[in-house]
Protein backbone atom coordinates (compact mmCIF):
# COMPACT_ATOMS: atom_id res chain seq x y z
CA UNK A 1 0.00 0.00 0.00
CA UNK A 2 1.39 3.32 -0.88
CA UNK A 3 0.53 6.21 0.82
CA UNK A 4 1.20 10.13 -0.30
CA UNK A 5 0.03 13.20 2.38
CA UNK A 6 -1.13 16.48 0.84
CA UNK A 7 -1.48 19.05 4.13
CA UNK A 8 -3.93 21.66 4.11
CA UNK A 9 -3.34 24.93 3.20
CA UNK A 10 -5.54 26.58 5.37
CA UNK A 11 -7.60 25.84 8.78
CA UNK A 12 -10.24 27.96 11.26
CA UNK A 13 -12.57 27.45 14.07
CA UNK A 14 -15.83 29.82 13.97
CA UNK A 15 -18.37 29.60 16.41
CA UNK A 16 -21.66 31.15 17.87
CA UNK A 17 -20.61 30.84 21.77
CA UNK A 18 -21.10 33.52 23.86
CA UNK A 19 -18.14 35.37 25.49
CA UNK A 20 -17.62 34.61 29.37
CA UNK A 21 -20.04 37.73 30.33
CA UNK A 22 -22.78 35.39 28.90
CA UNK A 23 -23.69 38.58 27.31
CA UNK A 24 -22.40 39.05 23.84
CA UNK A 25 -21.45 36.49 21.40
CA UNK A 26 -17.85 35.53 19.72
CA UNK A 27 -19.42 35.68 16.67
CA UNK A 28 -16.45 37.38 15.15
CA UNK A 29 -13.63 35.35 16.42
CA UNK A 30 -10.89 34.19 14.35
CA UNK A 31 -8.76 31.14 15.28
CA UNK A 32 -6.83 30.35 11.93
CA UNK A 33 -3.64 30.41 13.88
CA UNK A 34 -4.23 28.39 16.30
CA UNK A 35 -2.32 25.41 16.85
CA UNK A 36 -5.90 23.52 17.67
CA UNK A 37 -9.48 23.60 15.96
CA UNK A 38 -12.67 23.07 17.82
CA UNK A 39 -16.69 21.23 17.73
CA UNK A 40 -18.62 21.71 20.21
CA UNK A 41 -22.44 21.61 20.93
CA UNK A 42 -23.67 23.69 24.27
CA UNK A 43 -27.40 23.89 25.03
CA UNK A 44 -28.98 26.15 27.66
CA UNK A 45 -25.72 27.14 29.27
CA UNK A 46 -26.58 31.34 28.64
CA UNK A 47 -30.20 30.61 28.73
CA UNK A 48 -32.88 28.20 28.86
CA UNK A 49 -32.76 26.59 25.13
CA UNK A 50 -30.03 28.51 24.30
CA UNK A 51 -27.41 27.25 21.25
CA UNK A 52 -24.00 27.50 21.09
CA UNK A 53 -22.18 26.11 18.45
CA UNK A 54 -18.25 25.44 17.24
CA UNK A 55 -17.47 24.05 13.46
CA UNK A 56 -14.15 23.80 11.51
CA UNK A 57 -13.71 24.83 7.83
CA UNK A 58 -10.40 23.19 6.56
CA UNK A 59 -8.82 23.40 2.82
CA UNK A 60 -6.25 21.46 1.13
CA UNK A 61 -3.87 22.50 -2.05
CA UNK A 62 -5.63 20.10 -5.03
CA UNK A 63 -3.71 21.52 -7.45
CA UNK A 64 -0.50 19.45 -5.76
CA UNK A 65 -2.90 16.35 -6.04
CA UNK A 66 -3.38 17.11 -9.93
CA UNK A 67 0.17 17.82 -10.77
CA UNK A 68 1.15 14.29 -8.83
CA UNK A 69 -1.28 12.53 -11.35
CA UNK A 70 -0.49 13.89 -14.33
CA UNK A 71 3.51 13.81 -13.28
CA UNK A 72 2.17 9.95 -12.52
CA UNK A 73 3.17 10.07 -8.72
CA UNK A 74 -0.32 9.01 -8.09
CA UNK A 75 -2.74 6.91 -9.87
CA UNK A 76 -5.50 7.47 -12.35
CA UNK A 77 -8.98 7.98 -11.45
CA UNK A 78 -10.31 4.86 -10.15
CA UNK A 79 -7.06 3.26 -8.61
CA UNK A 80 -6.71 5.93 -5.65
CA UNK A 81 -8.62 6.25 -2.63
CA UNK A 82 -8.49 9.79 -0.69
CA UNK A 83 -9.18 9.91 3.26
CA UNK A 84 -9.39 13.34 5.03
CA UNK A 85 -7.41 12.79 8.20
CA UNK A 86 -7.90 14.73 11.46
CA UNK A 87 -5.77 14.17 14.46
CA UNK A 88 -7.79 14.31 18.17
CA UNK A 89 -5.89 17.01 19.95
CA UNK A 90 -5.36 15.74 23.97
CA UNK A 91 -6.98 18.65 26.39
CA UNK A 92 -7.85 19.02 30.16
CA UNK A 93 -11.67 19.67 29.39
CA UNK A 94 -14.38 16.98 29.40
CA UNK A 95 -14.81 15.16 26.21
CA UNK A 96 -18.17 13.78 24.03
CA UNK A 97 -19.04 10.08 23.60
CA UNK A 98 -21.92 8.59 21.19
CA UNK A 99 -21.93 11.30 18.57
CA UNK A 100 -21.58 11.69 14.51
CA UNK A 101 -19.51 14.28 12.70
CA UNK A 102 -20.64 15.66 9.16
CA UNK A 103 -17.75 16.73 6.75
CA UNK A 104 -19.26 18.77 4.06
CA UNK A 105 -18.31 20.27 1.22
CA UNK A 106 -18.21 24.08 1.47
CA UNK A 107 -19.20 26.19 -1.33
CA UNK A 108 -17.78 29.44 -0.85
CA UNK A 109 -14.63 31.11 -1.12
CA UNK A 110 -13.36 31.78 2.81
CA UNK A 111 -9.74 33.64 4.43
CA UNK A 112 -8.27 31.54 7.27
CA UNK A 113 -7.38 35.17 8.95
CA UNK A 114 -4.65 35.37 12.11
CA UNK A 115 -6.56 34.91 15.61
CA UNK A 116 -5.17 32.97 17.73
CA UNK A 117 -7.53 32.50 20.94
CA UNK A 118 -10.48 29.46 21.68
CA UNK A 119 -10.71 30.59 25.27
CA UNK A 120 -11.98 34.33 25.63
CA UNK A 121 -12.45 34.76 21.51
CA UNK A 122 -11.00 38.32 21.34
CA UNK A 123 -9.63 37.64 18.16
CA UNK A 124 -12.33 39.63 16.17
CA UNK A 125 -12.34 39.88 12.77
CA UNK A 126 -15.60 41.65 12.04
CA UNK A 127 -15.45 43.80 8.86
CA UNK A 128 -11.55 42.22 8.44
CA UNK A 129 -9.15 39.77 6.46
CA UNK A 130 -10.35 36.26 8.00
CA UNK A 131 -13.48 34.53 8.14
CA UNK A 132 -16.24 34.24 11.44
CA UNK A 133 -19.71 32.97 12.22
CA UNK A 134 -21.21 35.21 9.76
CA UNK A 135 -18.82 36.15 7.29
CA UNK A 136 -16.32 34.42 4.68
CA UNK A 137 -14.10 36.91 4.31
CA UNK A 138 -13.61 40.50 4.70
CA UNK A 139 -17.04 42.81 4.00
CA UNK A 140 -18.69 39.09 2.30
CA UNK A 141 -21.17 37.30 4.52
CA UNK A 142 -21.66 33.95 4.29
CA UNK A 143 -25.57 32.74 2.98
CA UNK A 144 -26.20 31.29 6.31
CA UNK A 145 -24.25 31.95 9.65
CA UNK A 146 -21.96 29.36 10.75
CA UNK A 147 -20.81 28.78 6.77
CA UNK A 148 -22.17 27.75 3.31
CA UNK A 149 -21.89 23.94 2.31
CA UNK A 150 -22.91 21.39 -0.24
CA UNK A 151 -25.76 19.06 0.66
CA UNK A 152 -25.64 16.57 -2.04
CA UNK A 153 -24.33 12.37 -1.58
CA UNK A 154 -21.08 13.26 -3.17
CA UNK A 155 -20.21 16.37 -0.89
CA UNK A 156 -21.08 15.12 2.39
CA UNK A 157 -19.70 12.36 4.76
CA UNK A 158 -20.01 11.37 8.15
CA UNK A 159 -18.57 9.24 10.79
CA UNK A 160 -19.38 8.12 14.25
CA UNK A 161 -17.46 8.42 17.49
CA UNK A 162 -18.13 6.22 20.52
CA UNK A 163 -15.35 7.34 23.04
CA UNK A 164 -15.24 10.85 21.17
CA UNK A 165 -11.25 10.34 21.44
CA UNK A 166 -10.84 8.86 18.03
CA UNK A 167 -9.14 10.70 14.72
CA UNK A 168 -11.47 11.58 11.33
CA UNK A 169 -10.55 9.42 9.11
CA UNK A 170 -13.37 9.53 6.14
CA UNK A 171 -13.21 8.74 2.41
CA UNK A 172 -14.09 11.74 0.34
CA UNK A 173 -12.78 10.14 -2.71
CA UNK A 174 -15.85 11.19 -5.01
CA UNK A 175 -15.29 14.45 -3.64
CA UNK A 176 -11.79 14.83 -4.41
CA UNK A 177 -12.08 13.62 -7.53
CA UNK A 178 -14.61 15.93 -8.39
CA UNK A 179 -11.80 19.06 -7.57
CA UNK A 180 -9.18 17.28 -9.67
CA UNK A 181 -11.93 17.06 -12.71
CA UNK A 182 -13.31 21.02 -12.36
CA UNK A 183 -16.32 20.03 -11.49
CA UNK A 184 -16.50 21.51 -8.01
CA UNK A 185 -14.38 24.38 -6.99
CA UNK A 186 -12.15 23.38 -4.08
CA UNK A 187 -12.80 25.71 -1.44
CA UNK A 188 -12.07 22.53 1.67
CA UNK A 189 -14.00 21.20 3.59
CA UNK A 190 -16.18 22.16 7.25
CA UNK A 191 -16.34 19.66 9.93
CA UNK A 192 -19.50 19.83 12.25
CA UNK A 193 -21.67 17.84 14.64
CA UNK A 194 -24.60 16.20 12.65
CA UNK A 195 -27.59 18.02 13.57
CA UNK A 196 -29.29 15.51 15.82
CA UNK A 197 -26.44 16.38 17.70
CA UNK A 198 -26.13 20.21 17.55
CA UNK A 199 -28.16 22.03 19.81
CA UNK A 200 -32.02 22.25 19.53
CA UNK A 201 -33.26 25.94 17.74
CA UNK A 202 -36.28 26.90 16.58
CA UNK A 203 -37.48 29.53 13.98
CA UNK A 204 -38.13 31.74 17.00
CA UNK A 205 -34.66 31.69 18.34
CA UNK A 206 -33.50 32.37 15.20
CA UNK A 207 -34.98 35.60 14.44
CA UNK A 208 -34.35 36.85 17.60
CA UNK A 209 -30.65 36.04 16.79
CA UNK A 210 -29.68 35.91 13.65
CA UNK A 211 -26.48 33.70 15.03
CA UNK A 212 -28.60 31.06 15.79
CA UNK A 213 -28.68 27.98 13.29
CA UNK A 214 -32.53 26.46 13.46
CA UNK A 215 -32.11 23.20 14.21
CA UNK A 216 -35.90 22.08 14.93
CA UNK A 217 -34.26 18.22 15.64
CA UNK A 218 -31.99 19.25 17.32
CA UNK A 219 -30.22 18.43 21.10
CA UNK A 220 -31.62 19.33 24.56
CA UNK A 221 -27.78 18.08 26.26
CA UNK A 222 -24.73 19.25 25.20
CA UNK A 223 -21.63 17.92 23.57
CA UNK A 224 -18.39 19.99 24.60
CA UNK A 225 -15.83 19.19 23.25
CA UNK A 226 -13.95 18.06 20.30
CA UNK A 227 -10.37 19.11 19.39
CA UNK A 228 -8.29 18.50 16.51
CA UNK A 229 -4.75 19.38 15.82
CA UNK A 230 -4.65 22.26 13.04
CA UNK A 231 -2.23 22.80 10.51
CA UNK A 232 -0.07 25.27 12.73
CA UNK A 233 0.62 22.35 15.58
CA UNK A 234 4.39 21.78 16.63
CA UNK A 235 3.68 17.90 15.80
CA UNK A 236 4.29 18.02 12.41
CA UNK A 237 2.56 14.40 11.85
CA UNK A 238 -0.84 15.34 13.68
CA UNK A 239 -1.72 18.02 10.90
CA UNK A 240 -4.82 17.91 9.16
CA UNK A 241 -4.39 16.22 5.36
CA UNK A 242 -5.92 14.26 2.68
CA UNK A 243 -4.52 10.77 2.44
CA UNK A 244 -4.15 9.44 -1.19
CA UNK A 245 -3.92 5.37 -1.03
CA UNK A 246 -3.21 2.87 -3.16
CA UNK A 247 -2.01 -0.45 -4.11
CA UNK A 248 1.46 -0.49 -5.87
CA UNK A 249 2.61 -3.96 -5.25
CA UNK A 250 3.75 -5.69 -8.34
CA UNK A 251 2.31 -9.14 -9.47
CA UNK A 252 3.47 -12.03 -11.21
CA UNK A 253 1.62 -14.06 -13.71
CA UNK A 254 3.48 -17.28 -13.03
CA UNK A 255 0.76 -19.25 -14.46
CA UNK A 256 0.88 -17.61 -18.13
CA UNK A 257 4.48 -18.27 -18.35
CA UNK A 258 5.93 -19.04 -21.74
CA UNK A 259 9.19 -20.52 -22.41
CA UNK A 260 10.72 -19.15 -26.11
CA UNK A 261 8.78 -21.11 -28.72
CA UNK A 262 8.71 -19.98 -32.45
CA UNK A 263 5.33 -21.64 -32.34
CA UNK A 264 4.02 -18.91 -30.04
CA UNK A 265 3.31 -15.19 -31.19
CA UNK A 266 6.03 -13.12 -30.70
CA UNK A 267 4.51 -11.21 -27.59
CA UNK A 268 4.57 -14.15 -25.76
CA UNK A 269 8.04 -15.21 -26.38
CA UNK A 270 8.53 -12.02 -24.18
CA UNK A 271 8.54 -12.01 -20.06
CA UNK A 272 9.32 -9.69 -17.66
CA UNK A 273 11.60 -11.38 -14.51
CA UNK A 274 11.61 -9.06 -11.22
CA UNK A 275 13.40 -10.17 -8.06
CA UNK A 276 14.40 -8.64 -5.06
CA UNK A 277 18.15 -8.23 -3.35
CA UNK A 278 17.64 -7.89 0.63
CA UNK A 279 20.41 -7.46 2.97
CA UNK A 280 19.30 -7.92 6.36
CA UNK A 281 16.18 -7.22 5.74
CA UNK A 282 16.74 -4.34 3.38
CA UNK A 283 16.56 -3.60 0.21
CA UNK A 284 19.71 -3.14 -1.29
CA UNK A 285 20.70 -2.38 -5.34
CA UNK A 286 22.22 -5.30 -6.70
CA UNK A 287 26.40 -3.89 -7.81
CA UNK A 288 27.15 -3.90 -11.49
CA UNK A 289 29.46 -6.63 -12.41
CA UNK A 290 31.27 -6.48 -15.68
CA UNK A 291 28.97 -4.98 -18.05
CA UNK A 292 26.35 -5.16 -15.34
CA UNK A 293 24.27 -7.77 -17.26
CA UNK A 294 22.44 -10.20 -15.42
CA UNK A 295 21.86 -13.65 -16.71
CA UNK A 296 18.89 -16.14 -16.23
CA UNK A 297 18.72 -19.99 -17.21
Amino acid sequence: MAVKRYKADADNTIVNTYKSNLETRATGSNSGYADVMEVYSVYGRQSSGSQELSRILVKFPVSDISTDRTAGDIPVSGSVSFYLRLFNAQHSKTVPEDYTLVVAAISKTWEEGVGLDLETYKDDTKGKFGSNWITASAGVAWTAPGGDYLNSADYVYTQDFSDGLEDVEVNITPLVERWIAGDQTNYGVGVRLSASFEALATAADTSADSSVVTNTAGATTSYYTKRFFARGSQYFFKRPVIEARWNSSTHDDRGNFFYSSSLAPELDNLNTIYFYNYVRGRLQNIPAIGTGEIFVD
